[in-house]
């Protein structure tokens, strides 16, 4: 049953937002809410939909692998705009690193997941 919910917990965003921004807001950092809708729409629509293209013509396991290979690339881009406070992440300016790299943990779990439960659908499908 753990492993169902695990799976799961990328989609309960969708549900569980405010909690989600409020435990951000707890680390000190207020994200506009737009963003985080934007977030969850760039999640639902583009990674989902990705990992089941992806999935459709290769298998599960190298899909995860090709998840990693770009997340390892660009994972590490990512966070130092983000901690640099590039746009569109104006919003940490000021921050400290340890928080920043706490919320990019948890965005790039989503992300992954979004990822691999479409290239799971694909497989199942």
């Amino acid at each position: 049953m753990k492993r169902v919910l695990f799976w799961l917990l990328s989609i309960a965003n969708v549900f569980a937002l405010r909690l989600i921004l409020q435990y951000y807001n707890s680390l000190g950092i207020t994200i506009p809410r737009s963003h985080a809708r934007a977030g969850l729409v760039e999640g639902l629509i583009g990674y989902l939909s990705a990992g089941f293209v992806i999935g459709k013509f290769i298998v599960l396991v190298n899909a995860f692998l090709i998840a990693l290979a770009v997340l390892a690339v660009l994972g590490s881009i990512d966070l130092y705009a983000m901690s640099k406070c590039v746009r569109p992440w104006k919003y940490f300016k000021g921050k400290e690193i340890k928080s920043v790299a706490k919320i990019f943990m948890l965005e790039g779990h989503n992300v992954v997941w979004y990822y691999l439960f479409g290239a799971a659908l694909a497989a199942v499908l």
